[in-house]
């Protein structure tokens, strides 16, 4: 009660589109079984949808949205990249999103912006980091990441190396 109705459609459509799933429900003789049901939205829609995403600057949208070799989907995904460099938030968690989404869409500055992560985060990162801040390494195009990993290895704590040399070994064997 008191939400406007529109804003609560918006929301919905958003999260139709984001994160796609809905919960089917089935009755079998008396029982009633509830499934998963996902569901791809977002690459049926036309790029009108992301330029809306970017004019609004609904960060779940941009980065569901963004497209390989599009020049706005790339200003986007980096201008989401600075409002979180110069954000309070220091939470490596909620940049990783922005990261994949980078690589996803081949981003031109995808290997050298997570290189920049790894080092602003890599002094104060727990084990715990280190996995979520590596999981998405062997995604990078393997021709240019792997020179620059293997040469942030020697300025990483000796905490993160052993992650670091498993992802890049990793990388290499695609």
């Amino acid at each position: 009660r008191g939400k406007d109705p529109l804003a609560e459609k918006a929301n919905l459509i958003v999260e139709a589109i984001c994160y796609g799933d809905r919960h089917r429900y089935n009755r079998i003789g008396d029982d009633i079984i509830m499934s998963l049901e996902s569901f791809d939205i977002a690459s049926s829609l036309s790029l009108k949808w992301l330029e809306l995403a970017i004019k609004l600057q609904n960060e779940p949208l941009i980065l569901e949205l963004a497209q390989p070799g599009n020049k706005a989907s790339n200003a986007a995904l980096m201008n989401l990249c600075k409002s979180f460099v110069f954000s309070k938030s220091r939470d490596i968690h909620d940049f990783m999103p922005i990261l994949d989404a980078m690589i996803r869409v081949r981003h031109p500055d995808a290997v050298d912006t997570y290189i920049s992560v790894i080092e602003k985060f890599n002094k104060s990162a727990t084990d715990f980091d280190y996995y979520w801040l590596f999981h998405s390494i062997t995604d990078l195009p393997k021709e240019e990441a792997v020179p620059k990993l293997e040469a942030l290895v020697a300025r990483l704590p000796e905490k993160g190396t052993k992650r670091l040399i498993d992802q890049i070994f990793e990388l290499k064997q695609k």
